[in-house]
């Protein structure tokens, strides 16, 4: 499938994303998304995103209110999981001072 680099969305999809001019030879393709950067975000608005991303949120303290902060989160922001992977996000009440 071809996409136009300049409207492309950096994420990784079930159908690879191949430049029209590319040549590709032996090499296989997988089925992988990449995780995106949840911190900063609120707890309510990480799970949405991480649902939109192909991944399963699990959240760490479980009984943490929608409106607390992402503090951390497993694995890291980049790397590549099979599509339905659990992201797990550690939250905090108050916004983390490493955050703008």
């Amino acid at each position: 499938m071809h996409q136009d680099p300049a409207t492309a969305l950096k994420r990784l999809s079930v159908e690879p994303m191949i430049h029209a001019t590319a040549q590709v030879r032996d090499s296989s393709f997988g089925r992988y998304c990449e995780v995106g950067d949840y911190s900063c975000m609120t707890i309510g608005d990480a799970k949405t995103k991480i649902a939109v991303d192909g991944f399963t949120a699990k959240v760490l303290p479980a009984a943490a209110p929608d409106s607390a902060f992402v503090s951390g989160q497993a694995p890291d922001a980049g790397t590549n999981q099979a599509p339905g992977s659990t992201v797990t996000i550690s939250a905090q009440d108050t916004k983390p001072g490493t955050c703008p």
